[in-house]
């Protein structure tokens, strides 16, 4: 009787034991959030169902409750015998649709018209035409994103003058205000990006602290790259992605953004994944929890 009883009991712990072995795994905690580098998105979402990164080749700002999209557009004022190419940079707000230059090659643009004026019957060149062999002239701009902060954009412009008589290069690095378009005071314009939009200053490690989440946020010593990985709040990890440079972070889940703006980003998702064929996407269900970050350090 002694024994019976003891042995129900045994085999009544077995099959506790065996359904707490085959229960799966909880998922992580809900969150959605977006994170942006200098020239990728990517749009995060977590549940019970796993984690789920979409990520684009799309330079995203947000100023004044409202997303946009800065990117680089050419210009060319060729001819068949002179070369002006350049390039402009640009803001969209993804709500509105809109488009304007915050930026423009004003070198490229000056010379050629200059050019035109000096040289009445120059005759276009045809888009589809090799660039002139020996161009009397050849001057030439590029435009690069070096960082978003807030309402500002770093830039960095590259410009090339060639010609029979003169040869230069130039490389300056400028800060603009994307609410105004223009050229400002880079320094200040960091100290004013930090004071008015936190979530944007990185100083890494960082834990942000959310509601029933904790987002941490290390870089790899060995590699060099960003981690990212949710935290709830028994202190399971759960990776998230590696981006190349310190993120910025945009809180989409609380508050929770409007019906309007999450068509508007999906369309900007949508049109940045055919920008080129390394559409970055990745998806998983239900990952396994991490207990820690024990492989990462910070660099800084």
């Amino acid at each position: 009787m002694r024994f019976g009883l003891v042995h129900r009991l045994a085999s009544s712990c077995a099959v506790v034991w065996l359904l707490a072995c085959s229960v799966p795994e909880a998922g992580p905690p809900p969150a959605e959030f977006l994170v942006a580098t200098p020239d990728s998105t990517f749009w995060v979402q977590t549940g019970a169902w796993g984690v789920r990164v979409r990520g684009v080749p799309m330079t995203l700002a947000a100023y004044d409750g409202r997303f946009h999209e800065i990117y680089v557009a050419g210009i060319d004022r060729s001819y068949t015998d002179a070369i002006f190419v350049g390039e402009r940079l640009y803001q969209r707000d993804l709500l509105a649709g809109d488009s304007s230059v915050i930026l423009d090659d004003s070198l490229v643009l000056t010379a050629a018209n200059r050019y035109v004026r000096a040289t009445p019957h120059a005759q276009p060149l045809d888009p589809d035409d090799p660039d002139p062999e020996d161009p009397i002239v050849s001057i030439t701009g590029e435009t690069d994103i070096l960082g978003v902060r807030g309402p500002y954009v770093w830039v960095e412009h590259r410009s090339s003058v060639q010609s029979e008589d003169d040869e230069r290069f130039d490389t300056t690095r400028v800060a603009i205000d994307l609410r105004t378009a223009r050229v400002v005071d880079a320094h200040r314009a960091l100290r004013q990006a930090a004071e008015q939009d936190s979530i944007t200053a990185v100083p890494l490690p960082k834990t942000w602290r959310r509601r029933g989440y904790d987002l941490v946020v290390q870089r790899d010593t060995g590699s060099g790259s960003v981690i990212l990985a949710l935290r709830d709040a028994v202190r399971r990890s759960w990776p998230v992605l590696s981006v190349g440079a310190t993120p910025r972070v945009y809180w989409i889940d609380a508050p929770a953004i409007d019906g309007a703006t999450r068509s508007a980003l999906r369309r900007a998702f949508n049109a940045a994944a055919q920008y080129d064929d390394a559409v970055r996407l990745a998806g998983w269900h239900r990952p396994r929890s991490i207990s820690s970050l024990s492989h990462t350090t910070s660099l800084l």
